[in-house]
Order: structure tokens, then sequence, then C-alpha cells
């Protein structure tokens, strides 16, 4: 099997988000966060604006509606295949070395685990280098071969002297040329959100193997992936497993992001290699 090969099995098997936002970080994380959002574009900010002055609890409540909404949300308007290829998509997402990804995953909890992820690229944009990920249970944060976990409810960090968690926000060539290849299902469509009016491209796929299946959203113009839902079974049937509901792109991410700071009286465990 090749490295490209596992990676692809490693994201088509589902990520277990077992996560929770770490108080004592958010403060600076917003700060650090907003003076690279600056540079964005005015509805960008206004996006952001909102995400940050929000509550945790209204922010898991306003995903829940969200994921509710979504199965409606996305009409679609033409069932012919588009004029679209995923290179192009891979092409749009090179010019990003950063991404945000509000997501909610149901493995742990029928009525959904809200997460947030930050990630940043390697230089191949084949897959984050690093990324910190925040949900109801711990924070995670995995910066070249350490990965840090934090247990907010029992005070406890674990300091792996490995990176033992992989994310794929990136849709690269080599994955979707596995995918492709591996899938038993694979359909394109077009649609049209109703609530902007925007294109949207569907890409539906399962794979018998892993028994999965994956729904995933590009905006038309863009070609950037927008949203994506993962079910641990090949007919999309149920809760999915988890879903990125909500991604935004960055030229740049500010280092603090993936920075940890030992909480105060937390218990430290480390394991090497």
């Amino acid at each position: 099997m090749t490295s490209n090969e596992r990676q692809f099995e490693d994201f088509i098997r589902g990520i277990e988000f077992d996560d929770t936002p770490d108080p004592a970080h958010r403060d600076r994380l917003e700060q650090s966060l907003l003076r690279t959002l600056s540079k964005q574009s005015p509805w960008q900010m206004d996006f952001w604006r909102t995400i940050m002055k929000a509550k945790i609890t209204k922010l898991a409540a306003a995903a829940v509606i969200i994921v509710a909404a979504a199965l409606s949300v996305s009409i679609l308007t033409n069932l012919t295949s588009p004029a679209w290829a995923i290179d192009e998509t891979i092409e749009a997402m090179q010019k990003f070395n950063g991404a945000h990804v509000q997501g909610i995953s149901y493995e742990q909890n029928i009525s959904g685990d809200s997460f947030t992820l930050w990630a940043r690229a390697n230089e191949d944009h084949n897959k984050p280098c690093e990324f910190r990920l925040e949900g109801n249970v711990v924070t995670k944060v995995v910066k070249q071969d350490m990965t840090y976990n934090y247990n907010y409810d029992e005070n406890v960090v674990t300091i792996r002297h490995w990176q033992v968690a992989q994310l794929d926000p990136w849709m690269h060539a080599d994955f979707f040329g596995n995918a492709r290849e591996h899938a038993d299902k694979w359909d394109v469509l077009c649609g049209r959100d109703p609530e902007t009016g925007r294109e949207r491209i569907f890409l539906t796929c399962a794979f018998e193997k892993y028994d999965r299946s994956l729904w995933i959203e590009f905006d038309a113009e863009t070609k950037l992936l927008t949203r994506l839902k993962q079910w641990n079974n090949t007919n999309f049937s149920g809760a999915p497993a988890f879903c990125f509901e909500k991604i935004v792109y960055f030229e740049e991410l500010p280092d603090e992001l993936f920075e940890f700071e030992i909480p105060e009286g937390a218990t430290v465990i480390e394991e090497e290699d």
C-alpha cells in the first residue's frame, strides 16, 4: 500500500472528535485570529466577529440547527453533470495555506457535539502540518511530531512525542485520485443554495470496502470545498458520523493558534513513541 493510499484510508475511516474548547486560550486565540482576519474581505470579517462574540452554548445550538437545515438548504435544480472537474478544486485550494472548519460529530453523542478546527497545510498542500481541534471533551494540538491532548474535565494533559492524528480538509489530487479509484458510487450533480443564490457542485460517493459514504459540496464559482459529511455506512442513512458545516480559507494563519500552554495545576502525562 502506498503512502497516498494509506492517507486516504485514514481519512475515509472517519475522524473521532472527542474534544472540547479550552476557555483559557479563547481570548488569546480571538485576538490572534482577528489580527489575521483584518486582511480578509468585509464579509469574512462580519462572519468572524459574529462567531467570536457568540457563547459556546449558542454555537452548539446553532450548529445543530445548521445540520438540520442542511438537508433541505441545498436544493438540486439541475440533475445533469456540471462543467466542472476536480482539478479545478485542487488548483483553487492550492492558493490557501490555512483553513478554519466548524463542524459536528455524532459518533459520541446522538444529539451532536460541535467542534472547531484550525489547520495549516504542509508545503505540498496534501495534508495539514499543524492543526488545533477544540470540541466537547479535550483540546487537541498537533505540531510537527508532537501531539497535545488536554482533557478539560479531568485537567490532564497528555503529550505524545509523535503525531497520532491526521486530518485532511485539503481535498488534493492524491485524495481524490484514490477516492475515484476505490469508489463503488460516484455521482456529480449541480444545484443552487436558495439562501444565497450561489451555484453549488455536489459529489456523492460510497465505498463498500470501508463501509463509508461521503457527501461533498463545492462552490461552483470559486471551486472551493464548502461542506462535507461522512456516514459510517454506504447508503447515506441516519445521522452522519461527522460534518464539516463551514469552511473558511486563509492565505496565512497566526503561529499563536498552534501553540499550547499547559494549564495551571494540570496533570502532565508524557508518552514516548
